[in-house]
């Protein structure tokens, strides 16, 4: 059973076809009253064209009315029913012509009556193709008395009857597989109109989540800029002030406590500061604004400048750090802050997930003219399988009870990794539970000549 959408399109096809099968009526009923005339008694003739007219006349009405609704399209149901009662109507009509109109003298009048009903017959089933009912119900009114009247007749072959149910088969079967056709067609055309308007509720949907993503990350590069402003400049005032108040000529009485306050402030305000450096960093990476400064980069020599600013850290936990540099490690051609950066991060982080009494290991090594490898190892907490992909993304942190007692943002190891890949290198992160974690991050190295 076709959908209500279908059924839909198949009414508007039999009503766009009904004008033209409306005037071929009046034509024919025309031709019928010129040409039969004399061959048939006159007021039958009169009042069958007469009642056929009319008849045309209020179904070009209803065809009208059609045209005209507003809900035409939503009531197909109705207008379904409407359409195939007057045709019936119609078809009863035609079918009386048999009673009314047959000729009764010449042969010849006869046979060019019997042609015109098979004409008609034949037209109309292709016009109502679309509905298969109605091409039975026209088809049957038609043929069938015609059939009947071969068996009285008695001037013609009675070997008409037959030939007529047999043709009004065919009519009715070729029609069926053209009504088949229109149908698939329908349906088909159905299909293509939902696929092209979920197209385009799919294009109209993506286009408002990519202006929101674009007002969204506009919005959040506006607030880091500001929030870069609000914070910097205090920050460098309180950095700026601790220094001043670390120094032995502006401690009061000798108070060592204050140059412990002193320098507490000191070193919060650098780690704050480095956080918002980091947010910063990061944020211009993703929106493609991070402008790197390439420049021939000394790898061993950023390593070991990078251990001295780690060490006050490591040592007030009482973590050994040792460094193993392969003194023929080329250089590599990048930026020397955010190779620097890189390094801070990993041995930062090392330092915070290693327990008191740990030992960390930064190497270098290297392949000619191939690629030059940091490896920073440390025998802390470890990760767990499930949260290596996690803690990978900006401010994820694994889930365990171990590691929410370690402050931090979840920056250090995502920053290191685009940094990395911002000048062609690639970070690589392994790791045991219990046992520490190896973090490997791979460069390509300078050309030697």
């Amino acid at each position: 059973m076709a959908d209500a959408y279908t059924q839909d399109k198949q009414v508007a096809l039999l009503f766009k076809s009904l004008p033209f099968a409306l005037f071929a009526t009046l034509a024919i009923t025309a031709v019928i009253f010129v040409v039969f005339r004399h061959a048939v008694p006159f007021d039958n003739l009169v009042f069958w064209c007469a009642a056929n007219t009319a008849l045309t006349v209020g179904r070009a009405g209803i065809y009208l009315a059609y045209r005209k609704s507003p809900t035409a399209h939503s009531n197909s149901r109705y207008w379904l029913m409407l359409f195939v009662s007057t045709l019936f109507l119609h078809s009863l009509l035609y079918s009386s012509s048999n009673l009314l109109i047959y000729p009764q003298g010449e042969q010849a009048d006869k046979v060019l009556f019997i042609l015109v009903i098979i004409g008609i017959a034949s037209g109309g089933a292709f016009s109502l193709a679309a509905h298969l009912p109605s091409v039975i119900i026209f088809v049957t009114a038609m043929l069938l008395p015609l059939a009947i009247r071969f068996t009285s007749d008695g001037t013609l072959p009675i070997a008409f009857a037959p030939m007529t149910l047999v043709y009004g088969g065919l009519l009715i079967s070729t029609s069926r597989d053209l009504t088949h056709f229109i149908t698939r067609s329908l349906e088909l055309q159905t299909q293509n109109e939902a696929i092209i308007e979920d197209l385009r509720s799919s294009e109209s949907a993506l286009k408002d989540a990519r202006d929101v993503a674009e007002a969204a990350n506009k919005a959040k590069s506006e607030f880091l800029a500001n929030m870069s402003h609000e914070l910097r400049t205090p920050l460098n005032a309180i950095l700026g002030f601790s220094e001043v108040l670390q120094k032995k000529d502006y401690i009061a009485l000798g108070d060592d406590r204050f140059r412990e306050y002193a320098t507490d402030i000191n070193q919060s305000g650098t780690h704050l500061l480095g956080l918002i450096d980091d947010v910063l960093d990061l944020s211009k990476i993703e929106a493609h604004q991070y402008a790197l400064k390439e420049e021939i980069v000394n790898v061993n020599s950023s390593i070991s400048s990078s251990l001295r600013m780690i060490r006050d850290r490591a040592a007030r936990k009482n973590i050994t750090l040792t460094e193993t540099l392969d003194d023929g490690s080329p250089a590599i051609f990048g930026d020397q802050r955010a190779f620097r950066q890189i390094i801070l991060n990993l041995l930062s982080n090392a330092v915070k997930f290693t327990p008191e009494g740990g030992t960390i290991t930064i190497t270098s090594s290297s392949e000619i003219n191939r690629e030059v490898t940091i490896r920073v190892s440390d025998t802390g907490i470890g990760i767990k399988s499930r949260d290596m992909n996690l803690i990978m993304e900006p401010f994820g942190q694994a889930e365990s009870s171990d590691s929410k007692e370690y402050e931090g943002t979840g920056l250090g190891l995502p920053l290191a990794n685009r940094l990395a890949e911002l000048q062609h290198g690639s970070l690589a992160l392994e790791s045991d539970v219990g046992v520490g974690t190896n973090v490997t991050v791979t460069f390509p190295a300078m050309i030697q000549a």
